[in-house]
């Protein structure tokens, strides 16, 4: 089991750690990011965005998106093996690899899901919908950012093991995708046609992708 003071002596996590708590304590201030954010993810019925600094928002959502991609992947590659502190300790080309591809399932999902309800949006003529969705699921990456911050600072304090490190990954990104669906409910949900139109999409690119990663996951094992 890997000990938080391996973690501690890594110069460059440390300063990665304390820069984004520092720009998380100074999203949470009142009227800042988290603050807009949240609303976004409230108001579900309004498709147009009144902000007067709409710009900076949005930059703010794609630093925290970006941010909590790389954690994830950060957080993913730290849960491969033991000797992972001494590889992060000093990067190799390998290990730099390695920490991408690590970085890959997060961002390919990520992706995926927004290519394909921006797809069924157009092939159902709801832009309007979608664009309120689009607005909400990238409110909740950028929201899910402190959560992984709160992962990597468990790795400072505590001994965590890779398989507890694996179950607090999935669990972060079970919520992520538990708060997308409610919320896509919440917006598409009109009548039985709206339900059925959202069941179709659950199944073929939200539960379907998840069982054939179980699968394969458990013939790797």
């Amino acid at each position: 089991m890997i000990t938080p003071l391996q973690y501690n002596d890594i110069p460059w996590l440390v300063i990665l750690f304390f820069s984004l708590l520092y720009i998380t304590l100074y999203a949470m201030h009142h009227g800042g990011l988290f603050s807009r954010l949240a609303e976004w993810v409230r108001n579900v019925k309004n498709e147009r965005t009144f902000n007067d600094s709409l710009s900076a928002t949005v930059w703010g959502v794609i630093a925290f998106t970006v941010a909590y991609m790389f954690l994830f992947g950060l957080l993913l590659f730290c849960a491969t093996g033991d000797n992972v502190p001494a590889l992060l300790a000093r990067p190799a080309p390998d290990t730099l690899i390695r920490l991408g591809l690590c970085m890959l399932p997060g961002l390919g999902w990520f992706l995926f899901h927004w290519f394909c309800f921006h797809w069924t949006g157009y092939l159902f003529g709801i832009g309007g919908k979608v664009t309120v969705f689009n607005r909400v699921y990238l409110s909740v990456y950028a929201l899910s950012m402190p959560f992984a911050l709160m992962i990597l600072l468990a790795l400072f304090l505590f001994p965590v093991s890779s398989h507890v490190l694996l179950i607090l990954l999935s669990a972060l990104f079970i919520l992520t995708q538990i708060v997308c669906i409610f919320n896509g409910f919440r917006i598409f949900m009109d009548d039985f046609a709206s339900g059925f139109v959202i069941f179709v999409y659950l199944c073929t690119l939200e539960i379907a992708p998840l069982v054939y990663l179980y699968a394969k996951y458990k013939g790797v094992a």
